[in-house]
């Protein structure tokens, strides 16, 4: 089994079987490693917050969610706090 589809699995695990509608996504890891994690997204999954290094501290950057119809890829906007 490919590492997209390994992990595909898992994430859908998580919503279909444990219930969990949000996952907090920290990627410390190579570029390979993001690409195998974006290609894992699917519809029947929980929504995903990923954060990236700030100028202090890891932050949220991306919310990836299903809107029912299309899997939706945001940037979010940092309060400025």
């Amino acid at each position: 089994m490919t590492h997209p589809s390994r992990l595909k699995d898992i994430f859908t695990n998580l919503n279909q079987i444990h219930g969990i509608e949000k996952v907090h996504l920290l990627v410390c890891a190579s570029n390979a490693a993001c690409v195998y994690i974006g290609q894992a997204v699917d519809r029947f999954q929980p929504e995903f917050t990923v954060y990236d290094y700030g100028t202090e501290m890891m932050e949220p950057k991306l919310r990836i969610y299903n809107d029912g119809n299309t899997t939706v890829v945001e940037c979010v906007i940092a309060d400025g706090a």
